[in-house]
């Protein structure tokens, strides 16, 4: 079992910003827990799966950078509110953002936890 927890105090701005990364070597299931606090606005996050093409390029429909990636699914996070996501198939590379809603700029406490475990 691998597990990753990070926390963004102080959040702010508008801009996509990079949060994690979660590797794995082999099929695992994948659990994604979100909880924000002190939150006026919503916080989008996005769940994307990274692929790299032949010249070691990360392939993106979406971001650019360390934010590239095809997007699988977007979470609109509302204060106090946990929101847990689990995937049960294969993904080598899921990469984890996070912005504003387009409501206002982010504020407040953002905590991830993101576990990947053999079945």
């Amino acid at each position: 079992m691998k597990t990753i927890v990070k926390h963004f105090h102080g959040l702010s701005g508008t801009t996509e910003t990079h949060a994690l990364d979660l590797k794995v070597q082999e099929h695992s299931k994948q659990t994604w827990e979100f909880y924000a606090s002190g939150t006026g606005n919503t916080i989008r996050i996005k769940l994307k799966s990274v692929f790299v093409d032949a010249a070691g390029n990360e392939v993106s429909n979406s971001g650019s950078g360390d934010t590239a990636g095809i997007d699988i699914q977007t979470i609109d996070l509302t204060n106090n509110v946990l929101q847990i996501t689990t995937f049960d198939f294969k993904l080598h590379h899921v990469r984890c953002t996070y912005d504003d809603q387009g409501s206002g700029a982010m504020n407040g406490v953002l905590w991830i936890k993101a576990t990947a475990a053999k079945d």
